[in-house]
């Protein structure tokens, strides 16, 4: 159980399940708040589910937790995702929280890119 909740596994390409949207929109950039749609405050304490998928150390997508070794998120985020990616978790401002390793990007039988 400790190994499969020290990562999570990334599920990309199932759009109707989780809308990612700009992560640049996430955090409204005041020190402990989480803002969602373009900056609208509010905290991970009401928004528990929420992670962040970061490339190259950057923030880049949205992501849903669902359960305790998966999140999924939206089929575009899946451009650049692979093992050296990291999810973040229970972060209002992108700073605090805990980061998982990303184990396996898995995409949606059906997904084109």
């Amino acid at each position: 159980m400790e190994s499969r909740a020290a990562t999570l596994l990334l599920v990309i390409g199932i759009v109707t399940a989780a809308h990612g949207f700009d992560v640049n929109k996430l955090f409204s950039g005041k020190k402990g708040s989480l803002g969602i749609y373009d900056g609208s405050s509010t905290t991970i304490q009401k928004h528990p589910y929420v992670a962040v998928l970061y490339i190259s150390g950057n923030p880049y997508c949205t992501a849903t937790i669902i359960s305790d070794s998966w999140v999924i998120t939206a089929a575009y985020c899946a451009a650049y995702a692979d093992t050296t990616s990291t999810i973040l978790t229970g972060s209002s401002d992108g700073n605090t929280g805990k980061s998982y390793n990303v184990k396996t990007v898995v995409y949606h039988p059906k997904y084109d890119p």
